[in-house]
């Protein structure tokens, strides 16, 4: 005899596309990673994260609100154009910005303009880059300097290493053949610089390298130029006061620094890649990077150290005024006065830093000279005590930072300056 079934409402079941946007969100939460978490982990969580994109509209809503939490702003035309498409085409992506980075990692002038200095920094690139791929650089690099090439050759050809070690080994001998002699800054197609080279192997990528050299060189030059017009001109400025006003989210973070995230793991990508070569060549760097004297670094001037102060200036004009900011470049003596420039008299500074301290009233939280910011100890010591309008303008600008009433978060590394670790600003 059958058993009768017995018909139950069965109530529908939630399932998780039912959840809310927020609690989504909230849910993905756990695929956010720190940057100190290891490269691997980060990038397969990430992977994850874009692949849940690639679902359906809703799941790709909530990862949106993960991928998208940092704006990334560096100091050229292109980076400013795409910050600005993404977030005024994009409600969603600039809801999900949790922290706005500004790199003003830049062209040093002198570089540009001295071909000389600009071989000498990239040299000093090229060895460290070396130094990391093949642990006997150094003493191969001294048969270098003295012209015992055949002693090179004769070391790769023996060597029983990894073949893209032997490689990078070689290429770098044929770096410095080709940039470590002055004669051969000359660029005149018609004088005699490459009497000495035969048709042989060693002669082509000696050529190959000279001509790469002077390619990276006028992208440099370019490049400074046009951060120079955005830097001079207000515009990039301008920009990011446009990108603030789409991104209205309370407790948004401020980030300035100098900081240069290479897109190569490793060396040998650049040392055994021309074209990995070109672009690692013709980049910009740190405030404190790539300088090959004391004097080089006492002489340079950077157009973008004005922006520490016009940014925070001129997003409180905008009525988007910065909260929480973390500085993590700064200028060295003979550089501080461009912190307020344009300041021909002191009447005049004194109305730009009473701009600078209006605009520091809304700041609830400072940091300067975490790890990200380049060690400044040794280039002040070096200069001894600073200059009375040196004194002034590093003054006025951190009592500016520290002049507002909102202020609940402090953290200031005067090590950065050779002094110690305080929540105080620097004395100087």
């Amino acid at each position: 005899m059958a058993v009768p079934r017995i018909q139950m409402d069965q109530e529908p079941r939630t399932g998780i596309l039912d959840f809310p946007l927020e609690l989504l969100s909230l849910t993905f939460e756990h695929f956010r990673i720190d940057d100190d978490d290891c490269t691997q982990d980060r990038t397969e969580l990430r992977d994850a994260t874009r692949a849940l994109r690639l679902t359906c509209r809703r799941l790709s809503d909530a990862a949106t609100l993960i991928l998208f939490s940092d704006l990334i702003i560096d100091l050229n035309k292109e980076s400013v154009r795409r910050a600005e498409e993404l977030v005024s085409r994009n409600p969603l992506i600039a809801a999900s910005v949790r922290k706005v980075v500004i790199s003003l990692a830049c062209y040093k002038p002198g570089m540009a303009d001295d071909m000389a200095l600009f071989v000498r920094a990239r040299l000093e690139d090229i060895d460290q880059a070396c130094w990391r791929c093949v642990p006997d650089w150094h003493m191969i690099r001294s048969h270098l300097y003295e012209s015992e090439l055949e002693l090179v050759d004769e070391w790769y050809s023996d060597s029983k290493g990894p073949p893209e070690q032997i490689e990078c080994l070689r290429n770098g001998c044929r770096i410095f053949e080709a940039w470590n002699m002055d004669r051969y800054l000359d660029h005149d197609e018609d004088s005699d610089v490459y009497e000495f080279e035969e048709v042989t192997e060693r002669g082509a990528a000696v050529r190959n390298y000279r001509e790469l050299i002077w390619k990276a060189h006028e992208a440099y030059y370019e490049k400074h130029q046009e951060q120079l017009e955005l830097v001079e001109s207000g515009s990039f400025v301008q920009s990011i006061v446009r990108c603030l006003g789409y991104l209205r989210q309370k407790g948004l973070q401020f980030i300035i620094t100098d900081d240069i995230k290479s897109p190569y793991p490793e060396s040998v990508y650049i040392i055994n890649d021309n074209d990995c070569l070109l672009t690692a060549m013709s980049a910009p760097h740190g405030w404190l990077d790539n300088f090959v004297s004391q004097s080089d670094r006492d002489e340079v001037s950077l157009p973008a150290v004005r922006l520490l102060s016009e940014i925070p200036a001129a997003s409180y004009r905008a009525g988007t005024p910065i909260t929480d900011l973390n500085l993590e470049c700064f200028p060295t003596w003979g550089q501080l006065s461009l912190l307020f420039p344009g300041a021909p008299s002191l009447s005049t500074m004194s109305e730009m830093f009473a701009e600078l301290g209006t605009a520091c009233q809304h700041l609830e939280r400072f940091e300067f000279g975490r790890e990200g910011m380049s060690f400044l100890g040794p280039v002040w010591q070096h200069r001894g005590s600073m200059s009375p309008q040196d004194r002034l303008h590093a003054n006025s600008f951190f009592k500016a930072m520290f002049s507002g009433g909102k202020l609940n978060a402090i953290y200031v590394d005067t090590l950065k300056f050779g002094h110690g670790v305080s929540s105080t600003p620097p004395e100087y």
